[in-house]
């Protein structure tokens, strides 16, 4: 379990959009430690993950070009850092930890894209993956939020503690709810992303089937690295007509403490799902505008029924 955690995040840029995990996708009143650096402060799981207390310290990313950044950590929060692979002594530091058996998650929180924080550069980590994240977040013609579908599939973990999945909704007949809008404009793993192994499955709302959480070891088989594309910087309840942003922050919440309280020397997860092709849910029909409605008034015109972008990074 975690004991001693670095939240490393781009405070003194701007690629974070000026957003908090803890108190934008979590929904905590205060974040730890004032929530910016050198500031530090303590963090307690909720019900239903176990009890854990840890400490949090507030770094910026550009304090990881000191190769003892990490020292005395055993976690790194790596939170819409989209400048990350900006600094080869950046990334040196993130590895060293990692190859040492730091336990790492990665939470791009939809910010590292073009149009927001830019796209994150992760191709010099030691273990590698890419994603996808498109741009708009999907509307319907008539400027509806669309729904994603939920999980469409939940790793079955078991002991000897937490699990990453623990407490999530068993998607053994998917697909099955996640409330808010965490999966309408998240980002999935690309089949390129070798050697990852998926936690959690979900097709977004722009039919982008995929790894939504996937999880990797170091080559001695003791670091543990978590990828998850769910959104956390401003969840809302667009992508879900019954969601909340209170429901959605008590989700991601539990996804972030399942991870803290996974173990890593001596986790058992079974790579139950090797991360493998995406696949492409058929369009809907393109929606025919009435004449009158078009632009200028030019008459009846179509427009693709979801918009796309593909983002490639690797790390």
């Amino acid at each position: 379990m975690s004991s001693k955690v670095a939240y490393v995040s781009d405070f003194n840029g701007s690629s974070n959009g000026g957003f908090n995990l803890f108190t934008d996708g979590l929904g905590l009143n205060a974040a730890p430690g004032g929530g910016a650096p050198p500031g530090s402060g303590s963090y307690s799981t909720a019900s239903p993950a176990g009890s854990l207390t840890v400490t949090v310290t507030n770094i910026d990313v550009s304090s990881l070009s000191s190769s003892t950044a990490l020292n005395g950590y055993d976690t790194l929060v790596l939170y819409a850092a989209c400048n990350i692979g900006s600094d080869p002594a950046w990334i040196k530091t993130v590895n060293a930890f990692f190859d040492g058996g730091g336990k790492i998650i990665v939470m791009d929180s939809s910010q590292c894209a073009n149009g927001n924080g830019g796209d994150a550069d992760y191709s010099k980590f030691e273990k590698a993956f890419s994603d996808t994240y498109k741009l708009p977040e999907p509307h319907d013609p008539f400027g509806t939020p669309v729904p994603a579908t939920g999980y469409t599939y939940t790793e079955a973990e078991t002991g000897p503690a937490q699990t990453l999945t623990n407490h999530l909704p068993d998607c053994g007949t998917a697909p099955c709810n996640e409330p808010g809008n965490a999966l309408t404009d998240a980002m999935v793993l690309n089949p390129e992303s070798s050697g990852w192994c998926e936690s959690l499955g979900a097709t977004d709302a722009n039919n982008v089937s995929g790894a939504v959480e996937a999880y990797n070891h170091n080559a001695k088989g003791s670091g543990l690295i978590v990828y998850n594309g769910e959104t956390v910087a401003a969840p809302s309840s667009n992508g879900n007509a019954s969601g909340t942003i209170a429901q959605t922050q008590k989700h991601l919440r539990l996804v972030f403490d399942n991870f803290l309280t996974q173990p890593v020397n001596s986790d058992t997860l079974p790579c139950s799902n090797p991360v493998g092709p995406q696949t492409q849910v058929p369009d809907l029909p393109l929606v025919a505008v009435p004449a009158g409605i078009g632009v200028l008034g030019l008459g009846a015109f179509v427009v693709p029924a979801f918009i796309r972008r593909r983002r490639n990074s690797t790390l």
